[in-house]
């Protein structure tokens, strides 16, 4: 595809596909349904990436339908440092004022070079909608559900090369990526899990659980989460399959 065009249209497929927009293009992972609500919050994170591409600023903010996506442009070439991100809960700014509210990312400098392989790199934080988790599937793989004890955030480490956008794949990170989702510390029964886009899936495969006071370099309280990957994560409550009944 041209990574040239003007048009101001844009196209996609429910599996892999090109988008061309402004000046640039972004390619959909062709393990995401566009036309899912999760497949739409991948999309709406890389049309972001490539408004912030347009843009002079380092850090953009977009309100779309999926939610509020931040996009921050980190660097080029391979000697990417560790990176830390606080994002405003309410505007998604990205902020240096801790708050109750606020999101905090840590990607070790492993993750953030894997991603970026001599490319340009940039950060995306999607916080969801409300109306768009609920149009997720909610079920795990052996039928339990999650019920949400958290903000449904999309993480993504993007790259560009060329003015052509796509999703880095992280996968099995030997230093895991960090996220916290609220100051206050988790409750009993708490679990970190993902969405597996591949599956359609709520999963717990390679996120935990941890303590964000053992965090090196981080030291800060609150209820965190582990992850080797990048995806869609949540904090959540498991209701075990035998708890759960057919509304009607």
């Amino acid at each position: 595809s041209s990574s040239t065009s003007s048009s101001t249209t844009s196209t996609s497929s429910s599996t892999s596909s090109t988008t061309t927009t402004m000046e640039g293009a972004y390619i959909m992972p062709a393990t995401v349904d566009a036309t899912t609500a999760q497949g739409s919050v991948v999309q709406a994170t890389l049309h972001s990436a490539l408004v912030a591409l347009n843009s002079q600023e380092e850090s953009i903010v977009q309100e779309t339908p999926q939610g509020t996506v931040t996009v921050i442009k980190v660097a080029s070439g391979s000697d990417v440092a560790g990176l830390v991100f606080q994002f405003d809960q309410q505007t998604g700014a990205v902020t240096s004022e801790s708050s109750t509210t606020s999101v905090k990312v840590s990607v070790p400098a492993s993750a953030a070079q894997q991603a970026s392989a001599g490319t340009n790199l940039m950060v995306s934080l999607t916080q969801i909608k409300e109306e768009v988790t609920t149009a997720m599937p909610y079920k795990k793989a052996n039928g339990d559900s999650v019920q949400y004890n958290s903000k449904v955030l999309e993480f993504s480490l993007l790259k560009e090369s060329g003015g052509l956008i796509e999703v880095a794949e992280i996968a099995n990170a030997a230093e895991p990526i960090y996220f916290r989702f609220h100051d206050s510390a988790p409750v009993e029964g708490d679990q970190c899990t993902f969405f597996d886009l591949a599956t359609n899936q709520w999963s717990s495969e390679g996120v935990s659980l941890v303590d964000g006071s053992q965090i090196p370099e981080i030291g800060t309280p609150g209820t965190w989460c582990s992850s080797t990957h990048t995806s869609i994560f949540a904090v959540v409550q498991i209701i075990p399959f035998d708890l759960t009944h057919d509304p009607e």
